[in-house]
């Protein structure tokens, strides 16, 4: 909160409609004005909404694991979101993070985006070049991973990932994700799901299981309802779609241990 006096206000109010009736660099311009006022502001409260893990699951997620089954989370969520459920599910894991910039690098570590045990690559420009050398980059590093006998993971965001499932930009991430111990893959629609589940499918002689409880996972559960590969839905909170969808359903994530 911040109170800010009539002649401040209806100076910044003038510059700001002028920067919003501009036909080339609307954004930008409103953004530089907006941040003359968006200062020295207080605090006066905040709200968080938990959103729970079912009972079992880094559990299940871990026997999987155990079992040398390679586990990939795919989900809607934000990239923080995405990366927290993340560090629940795969425990002791070194994280690469290929994301598109929204943060400078100061900003990511002080909201914890970026931790210890954490290696962010942000791709500046939003480009099919930039996001093609970033995950040369990241490649390499994962061989250096794999050299020291580390597990890692891979998290990578739906921006990132519109270029680097087309192309020049496909083999290095299919190179780079199928060598990680786990890929969590944010921001995602669902398309894109199914385009990454489609995407294993056709590398090697992999079985794909693709386990989804929303109707945003239909599109991915039904590319693997063949006969080499499983769609399982769960029915719940979500509703039916999902388990309409697939070959089984179950009532909770935790079922799959004994399936």
């Amino acid at each position: 909160m911040r109170t800010i006096p009539d002649d401040e206000y209806e100076a910044w109010a003038k510059d700001y409609h002028a920067a919003g009736i501009l036909i080339e660099g609307r954004q930008k311009a409103q953004a530089e004005v907006a941040e003359r006022i968006e200062k020295d502001m207080e605090l006066i409260g905040a709200t968080a909404i938990e959103d729970k893990l079912q009972e079992y699951v880094p559990e299940t997620v871990q026997a999987l694991m155990a079992a040398d089954m390679r586990v990939w989370m795919l989900t809607g969520d934000k990239r923080e979101t995405a990366i927290n459920i993340g560090k629940l599910l795969f425990f002791d894991i070194y994280i690469l993070v290929l994301c598109v910039a929204l943060y400078k690098r100061q900003s990511a570590h002080s909201c914890a985006l970026c931790q210890p045990g954490m290696e962010l690559l942000t791709v500046d420009k939003e480009t099919y070049e930039e996001t093609c050398t970033k995950l040369a980059q990241l490649a390499e590093r994962s061989r250096q991973l794999e050299a020291d006998k580390k597990q890692f993971a891979l998290v990578i965001d739906g921006k990132s990932l519109v270029h680097a499932l087309v192309g020049d930009c496909r083999e290095p991430f299919s190179e780079l994700a199928m060598r990680c111990h786990a890929v969590v893959c944010c921001r995602m629609s669902p398309m894109q799901k199914a385009e990454v589940v489609e995407m294993v499918r056709s590398i090697g002689n992999h079985v794909v299981m693709a386990v989804g409880d929303g109707a945003n996972d239909v599109a991915m559960i039904q590319v693997c309802r063949d006969a080499a590969n499983v769609g399982i839905g769960i029915s719940g909170e979500e509703g039916l779609q999902a388990a309409s969808a697939s070959d089984y359903a179950i009532p909770r994530f935790h079922f799959l241990r004994r399936l």
